[in-house]
């Protein structure tokens, strides 16, 4: 016997699919717009300062030769990132005593799977970079539109894709797989599934050292659905913990591999590497602070600019607190004072404390005080990006 299917119920499928598709076209393309137009500025930002710009010493390397669209973005640390991707860890130090367990593993191994489709190791980088930013932005404006009304929501992502340090998520830097993993866990958190933002926070943790701070944060999220009732807490958690299975799986591997849980931070300390510790930090902030070196014409900018991130990052993780959540606010302040003692990458180091961006989207709501605000974090942008492209140390 054939059993024919309603007409009604065909419709009716149809028009919950044709709803479906916009929602999500409505979800995407507000991000997809953002990424489209801040990567293509960007991109060719670079490529007239590398074509106008003489590279200061021809000597560095170029890994793509002649390709300006695609060359600047492989400096300084990416060589290190897509060799750990390609090659695994060595833990043998250079000349100049830097050891390429310092960095985390989780970047250069998205690098090593994108490298298996990808023939080229800073491509398969640049992929994993830019696809990252893009996911992430997508994440975040579900996440801000939680707490944001579509303007502010959108405010928020435009802001954060040409905040000056911006450049980083497209470089074969890690910044954007980090802010992807710990978007997705708070708003992981923010649907309750804590098993799958247990994981989000490890890939997090397994990507920079700070990212095992999103545990506490998260678990003042949890609370705070449960209005702080600690009666109703249940087994689930416990899904949490696995936060810390990205940074305790690589303690594991360097114990195992090179007989130090902690060698990752025995190499960070290398001499010459950038992280100093407390009392450098300090330096630098004297330094940012000194007028009398601005007097006789000694002045160096970069501390201050990085002393401006790491005061701006810390007032407005306050009003985070307050405006969108304790625990955003405390994810934010936990970041920021964590990454203090290598005071001298604040603006890369804070690039990735997405409630920032909401909190200042909520701030500038006048449209003459958003336009100024975004006036001159593009052209910090620019300058910013002209730096890197041409090996002028930032970090």
């Amino acid at each position: 016997m054939t059993t024919t299917v309603p007409a009604q119920t065909t419709i009716s499928t149809a028009n919950r699919l044709r709803t479906r598709l916009r929602a999500l076209a409505a979800d995407l393309v507000v991000p997809l717009t953002v990424f489209a137009a801040s990567r293509l500025g960007l991109f060719l930002v670079a490529y007239l300062g590398l074509a106008l710009i003489p590279v200061p010493n021809s000597n560095l390397a170029r890994p793509f030769g002649d390709n300006l669209f695609l060359d600047g973005w492989t400096r300084w640390d990416g060589a290190w990132y897509k060799n750990i991707g390609l090659h695994g860890y060595s833990n043998i130090p250079t000349p100049k005593g830097h050891i390429d367990t310092a960095f985390f593993p989780f970047y250069p191994l998205l690098i090593y799977l994108t490298h298996l489709v990808v023939p080229n190791g800073y491509l398969a980088g640049l992929l994993v970079s830019n696809l990252a930013f893009l996911l992430a932005l997508c994440v975040l404006h579900k996440l801000a539109r939680l707490y944001l009304d579509d303007a502010a929501a959108r405010r928020s992502l435009v802001l954060l894709a040409v905040s000056p340090f911006a450049f980083y998520f497209s470089a074969v830097y890690s910044e954007s797989v980090f802010l992807l993993a710990v978007v997705a866990a708070f708003y992981l958190g923010e649907r309750r599934q804590w098993v799958w933002a247990g994981l989000a926070v490890a890939a997090a943790s397994a990507t920079r050292a700070v990212g095992i701070l999103t545990i506490p944060a998260l678990l003042v999220l949890y609370l705070d659905k449960l209005e702080f009732q600690w009666r109703r807490i249940q087994p689930d958690i416990l899904g949490l913990g696995l936060g810390a299975g990205g940074l305790g799986a690589f303690m594991l591997y360097l114990a195992v591999q090179f007989g130090n849980p902690l060698q990752f931070i025995a190499s960070q300390n290398a001499e010459s590497w950038g992280f100093d510790g407390v009392a450098d930090a300090l330096h630098d902030v004297q330094t940012a602070l000194s007028w009398s070196a601005l007097l006789n014409g000694s002045y160096e900018v970069l501390p201050l600019i990085h002393l401006l991130f790491f005061l701006g990052a810390l007032v407005l993780g306050v009003a985070a607190w307050r405006v969108i959540g304790p625990a955003y606010g405390l994810w934010t302040l936990l970041v920021t004072l964590a990454s203090f003692t290598v005071f001298v990458g604040m603006g890369r180091y804070v690039a990735a404390t997405f409630p920032v961006f909401m909190v200042a989207a909520v701030l500038l709501r006048d449209t003459r005080w958003y336009q100024a605000a975004l006036y001159i974090s593009t052209l910090l942008l620019g300058l910013f990006t002209l730096m890197f492209t041409h090996w002028m140390w930032l970090t």
